[in-house]
């Protein structure tokens, strides 16, 4: 019986740790999600007291121990709608490597540099920014639904690593071409209204008919430009 009461206090105490809190000097809150790796999660922002340019760490200090961020979760940074505070530049540390839905959806974000560790980034994470860049990491195997759109990038290059892109991923935006650095470019996903991974194409300053191949963009360009030699 006192063995049990044991094990069933273990459990308990590991499950407090795995549920707690806390917000560090930049007001960033994490919560931890392993006590045996020491990893956390950013869940939330401060963005009265921390400002718009956020530098998230590698690693946060708590009670003694060192953690490492290896996730952004679920609207860790969308904007307070009730303040209207948006932040404008963020640096993602390499070693995280989820980027939850919403994650930064709603800011001013100009330009992102999404490190080599990001495996996966979801549903709407940078939706409704203002990137005029981003670099894609090449460890991605699928761009999920609606990550990128309403933004304004003119121009995309598609990691090797992609195989699919999903609807309206890059949907409103004034994209005028896309690179894939694969042989194969990868799959564009279609909707069941008709509107596929860039969106309604009528908005697109020069339309997309398919994703180009980087060779064969860098020859189309030599092409162009030997016209004006």
């Amino acid at each position: 019986m006192k063995k049990q009461r044991l094990i069933l206090t273990a459990l308990f105490i590991s499950m407090i740790g795995y549920s707690q809190t806390f917000t560090d000097s930049n007001f960033i809150t994490y919560t931890i999600t392993s006590t045996t790796a020491n990893t956390v999660e950013v869940t939330d922002y401060d963005y009265t007291n921390g400002g718009a340019s956020v530098n998230i760490p590698v690693a946060v200090g708590f009670n003694s121990a060192t953690y490492n961020v290896t996730s952004i979760g679920n609207n860790a940074f969308t904007v307070n709608t009730a303040t209207g505070e948006h932040i404008i530049s963020v640096i993602i540390p390499n070693g995280v490597t989820s980027i939850g839905t919403l994650a930064f959806a709603y800011n001013q974000l100009t330009n992102v540099n999404i490190p080599s560790s990001v495996t996966n980034i979801n549903l709407a994470a940078f939706q409704s920014n203002a990137l005029t860049s981003v670099t894609i990491p090449n460890g991605l195997t699928s761009i999920s639904h609606n990550v990128y759109s309403i933004n304004q990038l003119t121009s995309v290059t598609i990691p090797s690593s992609v195989i699919s892109i999903g609807d309206l991923s890059f949907a409103s935006n004034p994209i005028i071409y896309v690179i894939s650095e694969a042989l194969t470019p990868p799959t564009i996903t279609t909707n069941n209204t008709g509107t596929d991974s860039f969106g309604n194409r009528s908005g697109i300053d020069l339309s997309i008919e398919t994703i180009i191949n980087k060779k064969e963009l860098i020859e189309y360009l030599k092409y162009e430009n030997s016209k004006y030699e």
